[in-house]
């Protein structure tokens, strides 16, 4: 909170032991509850920490994870959980090419751009990944679907979105010419993973020949 937004930066003493005694000190449990605030300008400090958020404290990580995410809107929870379909550091272009069908054009890398403010999206140089608390539980409110969707471009579902993963991937592909490192092969090696995690085992053994 360093432009003193969201209440924390001037917050007293007190209440900021009421952050530690909630979040127990744990960073990303700590990024959670600045993204509920963040995320939820309606919501003030002092009301957050008179909310009953959580009973557990050994979950209270995921327990803010998801009380974070539950006050995003649609198109940034979209993003997140097509981060979460990647399951790896991927370009701003991934995340665009596989929401093509849900999002307005430009929206993913909009959206990234936020998401990264508020601390729900991590960002390597190009790449853009998710905790994988955060992983997790976005990954699960994706519905399961069946093999069918992946020739649905507009169904949201995690056959048909795995199935659109993995084509990103396939189109990244460098030229045989091109292999030097094994770094050259990264598209083909996520391309494999995703085509597993869909369950697409006979395209998958096809990048092995």
């Amino acid at each position: 909170d360093a432009d003193g937004t969201v209440g924390l930066k001037t917050a007293t003493d007190d209440v900021l032991d009421k952050v530690f005694e909630l979040t127990l000190g744990f960073p990303r449990a700590l990024e959670a509850f600045y993204g509920i605030l963040a995320a939820d300008r309606s919501i003030t400090l002092p009301e957050l920490l008179n909310q009953p958020i959580g009973k557990i404290p050994g979950d209270i990580v995921a327990v803010l994870v998801g009380e974070a995410y539950s006050h995003l809107d649609r198109s940034a929870q979209m993003v997140m959980q097509g981060l979460a379909v990647y399951a790896r550091p991927v370009p701003a272009l991934a995340v665009e090419y596989l929401l093509k069908f849900h999002l307005d054009e430009g929206t993913a890398i909009e959206v990234l751009s936020r998401l990264v403010n508020m601390h729900f999206v991590r960002k390597e140089p190009g790449r853009y990944y998710l905790h994988p608390v955060d992983l997790a539980y976005a990954l699960g409110r994706v519905p399961e679907g069946a093999p069918a969707d992946r020739v649905k471009k507009s169904q949201f579902t995690k056959f048909a979105l795995r199935h659109r993963a993995a084509d990103f991937f396939k189109q990244s592909r460098l030229p045989r010419s091109k292999w030097k490192t094994l770094s050259n092969l990264e598209p083909q090696i996520s391309e494999f993973e995703v085509r597993c995690a869909g369950q697409e085992y006979e395209a998958a053994a096809s990048l092995l020949d």
